[in-house]
């Protein structure tokens, strides 16, 4: 019975208390703004609650809304039938529960623990993920392995096309994406639903969207011979009966020639084939449910379990059952052995554990029966295809799937176009509801798995505001979750393209949610996020430490090489100790030498109406903070790091100082710490990316504000409904010029390869020509004359703009440090020397 005065979660969760952060003089009227900030940082003492795994039992967690008094947990049981229940010893084992009290961050110096006790320390610390230790305790105990397969990037079928493909149809858009490879590399093109006659017939193909090509081949062939040998007719007629027969002797070979074409088309364009499948889902009309009705999951009272509607009702099969398993085995083992399929998309998984007793065998709980099911699902699938987990119980997928949905649909809609009531809204298809989970469970992200937050639609064919496709594009790109587009690629406009392309490609890294516990009370949402870059240790070049290639040379096998080195850094691994939370590791970008370190800050309206949104300091600046530097051939030795870390060699062999980085070597053995500590009183450069605007903000808004102030350092912005936007927070340094950032990348960072100063006055910045991108860059040059010679690609500059001074620093200040240069830049994708290169001499 649903009690409105319990809350309930079925796997994990976190129960806190939140110290709110008083925005001064804000507007409280719920129309324009909302005057107080709870950020998981400033909150605790918190209770974390959940189970290592779900192999055995289902449960609940509850506890009362009101007071907190009493907290339960529950294995659900499922009214096994069991030798313990019958008095014969035996007994019922349940999955370990997890249980962790965290003090408050109050009670804590600069996020320290006031502990001798390192372990202690690290184990009641409460910092901005207050789950961390639970989700990478349960990564651990599940040998969950994220980063096995990559990271995936490309295009699904789904979501424009839904059942209506065919192979002519699905084969321009895998032209497009072969095209766009130098604008949008994809590793992956799934095929979606619809090439199947019914759920469960999963090797009978629609004939007319997915002809016999064979067929119809040998059919010109003997109407071209009777118009030329009449004599033969006859004969010819019996042969190519014959020929059919041989090609083709089943009606199960036709449809795995149709499918192994359509692999073989996504493979000739470059990317890995995808499949979409129900492996325990089948159709009412389906020829596996009419033989084989004893394997469709029946409930308590005998009849059809249900299995919810996704607008038809189909059968739960029952997996229990041996035979079942085997069918699943053979769908899958024939998707990747016959007709060569590298990912699959597996949805509907739920359909293999629903609700009843009428199964196969009732000694296994639904828990147990999910888990035989997943566990067939990766022995056909073999360890090395990428399996992207749908409609699946979370805790008993770690350690299966490489992917995994973690949102509800997306959908062409901001809110569900058939409404539900308003506590089940959520799980109808609409860009809303996969935004909500995909920000709540951005915490699982390249721990249990790679994220799949559904599919980013561009396309005008959506009812969106372009305010919420750019807010749709920030939340893939900051929580750095899979990056699948599924439109009509051949119809998709040039602007809307360019939206996706400003987030690619991805980085690898995974942003913090830091209001996820005291977020928006009137929405649910989580409006502030955060990564942040570092150039600590990394190359001079480019970030994974290659050398300039030429054009001559191939093209990189994985276009996502740099980012799963990225990931590979901060990813949970079996192979080493769980990392702390406090290290800020995971939401870590590395970028090249030179660039600095900052902090990325995305601020979201998820309201409808618009609203002023704030983020205080904490939330703004990265903290001092230890950074994990892998040792691995992607980055510099720990030697070499050590002997040029805090320095800079320019050109001409002058050494120039970088004061703010502080390098310590670290008790593990692979690894280097280094500890940042920005220099402030220069103020912050704040960049704004999708509105491409700049403003110089100093380190507190008036001179006697405690520098303890949350609200001394305070960024705000009105924003339209449901709209975002990204900032960049960087400290000024006055005597050396600065990359700002860029309209073309959303880290602006990422897109730079190499950047360069000489004690002369040329500054250098090569930015990665491996893709075709057209935008502005923005640089900070100390000095203030005009003397100012810009050259791009080896040419003049044609647009080249001042647009903003930097004041010397402090509020009452007139006089300033330097300019900030906003420069055009075409990058032709040669991956020559001179493509992409901007030199500034000041």
């Amino acid at each position: 019975k649903h009690n409105k005065s319990l809350y309930c979660c079925d796997l994990y969760t976190c129960i806190t208390s939140n110290n709110g952060i008083t925005i001064p003089n804000a507007n409280t009227n719920n129309k324009k703004g909302n005057n107080t900030i709870a950020l998981d940082a400033k909150g605790g003492p918190s209770l974390v609650l959940g189970w290592l795994s779900q192999h055995y039992q289902y449960g609940v967690i509850t506890f009362d809304r009101d007071t907190l008094t009493k907290v339960c947990m529950y294995a659900s049981c499922d009214g096994v039938h069991t030798g313990g229940l019958l008095g014969d010893g035996c007994g019922m084992e349940t999955d370990w529960a997890y249980c962790q009290i965290l003090d408050s961050n109050n009670n804590h110096t600069n996020g320290k623990a006031e502990e001798s006790d390192d372990t202690q320390q690290q184990q009641n610390e409460y910092n901005e993920e207050p789950t961390a230790n639970y989700i990478n305790a349960v990564a651990g105990y599940n040998n969950a392995k994220p980063m096995k397969n990559g990271l995936l990037t490309g295009w699904c079928s789904w979501y424009h096309y839904y059942e209506h493909i065919d192979e002519e149809t699905l084969a321009d858009n895998f032209r497009v994406l072969h095209d766009w490879k130098c604008k949008i590399t994809s590793n992956a093109a799934v095929v979606d639903d619809g090439y199947m006659t019914a759920w469960g017939d999963w090797n009978s193909m629609k004939r007319k969207q997915f002809p016999d090509k064979k067929k119809e081949m040998k059919k010109k062939t003997k109407e071209k011979r009777k118009q030329t040998q009449h004599d033969d007719d006859e004969g010819d007629d019996n042969n190519g009966g014959s020929g059919v027969m041989l090609l083709s002797s089943s009606s199960s070979k036709k449809e795995q020639d149709a499918l192994k074409r359509v692999a073989d088309t996504i493979r000739a364009n470059g990317m890995k084939p995808g499949l979409w499948l129900a492996p325990f889902a089948a159709d009412k009309n389906s020829q596996l449910a009419k033989d084989h009705p004893d394997w469709i999951i029946k409930n308590d009272l005998g009849r059809v379990a249900n299995s919810s509607n996704c607008g038809k009702f189909f059968y739960g099969l029952d997996a229990s059952n041996p035979q079942v398993l085997q069918h699943a085995y053979e769908a899958i083992r024939r998707a990747v052995q016959d007709w060569g399929y590298e990912v699959l998309k597996l949805d509907f998984l739920y359909a293999a554990c629903l609700f009843g007793n009428g199964k196969h065998d009732l000694s296994l709980s639904r828990a147990q029966v999910m888990h035989n099911a997943l566990r067939t699902v990766r022995e056909a699938a073999g360890p090395d295809v990428f399996l992207i987990g749908c409609g699946c119980p979370l805790g008993t997928a770690v350690g299966y799937v490489d992917g995994m949905r973690i949102s509800a649909d997306t959908g062409p809609t901001w809110y569900p176009a058939f409404p539900l009531p308003s506590w089940d809204n959520a799980t109808l298809p609409s860009l809303r509801g996969m935004i909500r989970n995909t920000l709540t469970r951005s915490s699982l992200g390249h721990r249990w798995w790679h994220n799949d937050p559904d599919c980013l639609l561009l396309g005008e064919s959506t009812s969106f505001t372009e305010e919420e496709v750019t807010s749709a594009a920030t939340v893939v790109a900051m929580t750095g979750g899979m990056m699948l587009l599924s439109d009509d690629l051949t119809k998709l406009n040039a602007g809307r393209l360019r939206i996706g392309m400003r987030i690619y490609p991805v980085t690898g890294a995974t942003a913090i949610a830091l209001d996820l516990h005291g977020a928006n009370s009137e929405t649910g949402f989580p409006s502030i996020l955060r990564l942040w870059c570092t150039d600590v240790a990394t190359s001079d070049t480019f970030v994974d430490g290659n050398n300039n290639q030429s054009e001559e040379e191939e093209e990189v096998a994985d276009p996502n090489a740099d980012a799963i080195e990225i990931a590979k850094l901060t990813t949970f691994s079996p192979d080493r100790p769980p990392q702390r939370p406090e290290r800020r590791e995971r939401s870590c970008i590395r970028v090249v030498w030179g660039l600095g370190t900052w902090s990325i800050v995305s601020l979201s309206n998820w309201n409808d109406y618009p609203a002023m949104v704030y983020a205080p300091k904490s939330a703004l600046l990265i903290p001092s903070t230890e950074v994990i530097v892998s040792t691995n051939s992607s980055t510099k030795s720990a030697s070499s790091a050590l002997s040029t870390l805090g320095k800079e060699e320019s050109k001409d062999g002058e050494t120039i100082e970088r004061k703010e980085i502080a390098v310590t070597p670290s008790n593990e053995n692979d690894t280097i710490v280094c500890t940042t500590n920005e220099e402030k009183e220069h103020g912050y450069h704040v960049f704004s990316f999708w509105s491409s605007k700049y403003v110089w903000v100093p380190h507190k808004q008036n001179d006697d504000d405690d520098d303890d102030d949350e609200c001394s350092f305070l960024l705000s912005k009105k924003l339209d409904p449901h709209e975002s936007e990204i900032f960049h927070i960087k400290p000024v340094t006055p005597g050396r010029p600065q990359y700002i950032g860029s309209d073309m990348h959303f880290t602006c960072g990422f897109e730079v390869r190499a950047f360069h100063c000489d004690a002369a006055g040329t500054l250098d910045v090569h930015l990665k020509n491996d893709l075709k991108r057209a935008g502005y860059i923005f640089l900070y040059v100390p000095g203030c004359t005009n003397d100012i010679d810009v050259t791009v690609n080896g040419e003049a500059g044609q647009e080249v703009e001042v647009m903003a001074m930097t004041p010397q620093g402090g509020l009452k200040s007139v006089a300033h440090v330097g300019r900030v240069l906003k420069i055009w830049v075409v990058i032709h994708g040669m991956r020559s020397e001179e493509d992409g290169k901007v030199t500034v001499k000041f």
